[in-house]
């Protein structure tokens, strides 16, 4: 479904508050560059990380942002394959020909994604 799209993975969990931050840049970002290719997939890991939590505190920060792109909820398994973040926000820049490109360890802002994005977004679809 994203083969030929620049895909960012963004790994949170709502008790975060770098993930709180970086949100809004990210929501920005999505809307810009949506029509050129991008896609965001945040992928929530509150059941691994606030396991707790009956859901209440992901469905306020859904509220909160008004997020336009899907959220994933991670299971034990996907945390395990994308290497068990050690911090979060965590995000994987996948290029057009589905190759991890690049990671961001933390909050970046709307600038410093664009700069990292812009020659992937640039790049045709293979």
């Amino acid at each position: 479904e994203h083969k030929g799209k620049v895909v960012l993975l963004n790994f949170w969990y709502s008790a975060c508050f770098p993930c709180r931050e970086e949100t809004p840049d990210l929501i920005r970002l999505y809307n810009t560059h949506k029509e050129r290719g991008l896609v965001i997939l945040g992928i929530n890991m509150d059941t691994i990380l606030v396991p707790a939590d009956d859901g209440g505190m992901l469905q306020r920060f859904m509220q909160d942002f008004d997020i336009p792109y899907p959220t994933l909820i991670a299971d034990q398994k996907m945390y395990n394959d994308y290497g068990r973040a050690p911090i979060a926000p965590i995000t994987l820049l996948i290029d057009r020909k589905g190759a991890i490109a690049q990671v961001f360890w933390g909050a970046y802002s709307f600038s410093m994604y664009e700069s990292a994005l812009r020659p992937y977004l640039e790049a045709a679809s293979p």
